[in-house]
């Protein structure tokens, strides 16, 4: 395949949001989304439907105990030997950080796969009792550093709670799912409401014309 020059194009972007997990995130407009095929929580984006190798994806998981600032040493260990276990694994850079109740690890990495060297960008979030693993893959290295820009833009924006990049930003949790529920059906009856403007506009029009079609003398009339 020869080699892609430039950057990948935008041509917009979407939010992907999940009330019940509490997290969301920007993509770009035309990446495919997929759900875990094993039923893990999480959502997985896609920007071309040929290459499911090529993803970003978000898993969620609640954690029996709450997760402090303390616990990074550990965690930290734990995080570099699970990257360690995978085959051929070169860990590229690692770091970890803690900012408020938000204890965060992050390393990109290469690995071997079906004899193919993937590349990863893997962050672990955690926030009280429950673990966001997010996980930016390229088929190959070339793959992850051409679609690099929009594994930065998903991970960059990923957010746990309440918005703030939206207009008026989102309210907690309770208020924002009666809100998005409220906007919901708001739509669909604008969409009903459309529907039956549209199938009377089209009665009408038939109506008439078959009107038409009456008045009309037929071949064998004689004037009068």
């Amino acid at each position: 395949m020869a080699k892609r020059e430039g950057n990948p194009i935008w041509l917009g972007m979407k939010l992907y949001y999940d009330l019940d997990l509490d997290f969301s995130f920007w993509h770009e407009t035309r990446w495919n989304r997929y759900k875990f095929s094993d039923g893990r929580a999480g959502i997985i984006v896609s920007p071309e439907e040929s290459d499911p190798l090529t993803t970003f994806s978000v898993q969620v998981r609640e954690l029996d105990t709450e997760v402090s600032g303390d616990d990074l040493p550990t965690l930290t260990e734990g995080f570099v030997a699970g990257l360690q276990s995978l085959p051929d694994c070169k860990i590229e850079s690692q770091e970890e950080s803690v900012t408020g109740s938000l204890v965060m690890l992050d390393a990109r990495l290469t690995f071997t796969e079906d004899g193919i060297t993937r590349k990863r960008w893997v962050q672990l979030v955690y926030r009280g009792k429950r673990q966001y693993l997010l996980v930016g893959q390229g088929a190959t290295v070339e793959d992850f550093e051409w679609w690099l820009p929009m594994f930065f833009m998903a991970t960059n924006t990923f957010v746990i709670g309440p918005r703030f990049d939206l207009p008026g930003g989102w309210p907690p949790l309770p208020a924002r799912k009666e809100k998005m529920e409220e906007m919901q059906r708001k739509l669909e009856a604008t969409l009903r409401k459309r529907q039956q403007e549209k199938a009377a506009k089209e009665a009408a029009a038939a109506a008439e014309e078959a009107g038409d079609e009456a008045a009309a003398p037929t071949p064998d009339a004689e004037p009068a």
